[in-house]
C-alpha cells in the first residue's frame, strides 16, 4: 500500500534457478526480460487510486515456472469527503410544482454522486467540490424522502437525507415554503391522519 503521488514504491522477489521473468499488471503484460541475478524488482509508482494486481512469473530453460501475485493498494491522502451544507427539510403546497435544492460538498478525490427520491434514482453523474443542484418535482401531496449520496475513488460514501412534505393548497392562504424539523413533520402527519377521524365522529353524533 502507498499514498498516491509518492515515489520510490516497488516490489521485490528473491528467486532461484530462474533465467527469465514476466510481470503482469491488472491482467496485462507489463514487462519481460532475461534474469541475470536472483532478484526481481518491479516499480509500481504512478498507479491510479485503487487496488491493483501485480503478478510475476519466472522460468528457466528446463521449462519450469512459478507464479507469485501481490495486491497493491494506492490510497489518496489527505482523504476528504464531506457534505458541508445541505437544504433543510421543508413544507410546500402542491400548487408549487417544483423547487431547486442545493448541496455544497468537498472532496479530495471525487468519483460519483446520485440523488434518490423515495428510493428511486432521479439523477447521477460525476462531481467536484462545490455545489450540486437538483430540481425536485413532486407527484402530488405526500411525504418525500430525498437522499444525496457521494462516493470517492477510495470507495468511501457519505449521504445526506432530507424530507419534503407536500400538502394540498386547497383552502390555504399562502403558497410559501416553510422549513421544519423532523419532529414537526411527525406532528403534521399525525394531525393530518387524526383530522378525518375526528370529523367522522362529529358527523355520527
Amino acid at each position: 500500500e502507498y499514498v498516491n503521488g509518492t515515489t520510490g514504491n516497488s516490489l521485490t522477489w528473491e528467486v532461484f534457478n530462474a533465467t527469465w521473468y514476466s510481470v503482469w499488471l491488472d491482467g496485462s503484460m507489463h514487462s519481460s526480460a532475461n534474469l541475470t541475478g536472483s532478484v526481481v524488482t518491479v516499480d509500481v509508482d504512478g498507479l491510479a487510486i485503487g487496488v491493483h494486481n501485480v503478478t510475476v512469473e519466472i522460468g528457466n530453460e528446463g521449462n519450469q515456472t512459478a507464479v507469485s501475485t501481490v495486491l497493491v493498494t494506492v490510497i489518496a491522502v489527505p482523504h476528504v469527503l464531506r457534505i458541508i451544507s445541505s437544504p433543510s427539510s421543508f413544507l410546500m403546497a402542491d400548487d408549487m410544482n417544483q423547487t431547486t435544492l442545493v448541496w455544497t460538498v468537498l472532496a479530495s478525490h471525487p468519483d460519483s454522486y446520485s440523488i434518490q427520491v423515495n428510493g428511486s434514482e432521479q439523477e447521477n453523474g460525476s462531481f467536484s467540490s462545490g455545489n450540486i443542484s437538483f430540481v425536485f418535482i413532486h407527484q402530488g401531496p405526500g411525504m418525500y424522502e430525498i437522499v444525496l449520496k457521494l462516493a470517492d475513488m477510495n470507495g468511501t460514501f457519505v449521504t445526506a437525507i432530507i424530507f419534503a412534505l407536500v400538502m394540498s393548497a386547497t383552502g390555504s392562504s399562502t403558497n410559501s415554503e416553510a422549513s421544519f424539523s423532523g419532529g414537526m413533520v411527525l406532528l403534521s402527519l399525525l394531525a393530518l391522519a387524526a383530522l378525518p377521524i375526528i370529523r367522522r365522529k362529529e358527523v355520527r353524533s
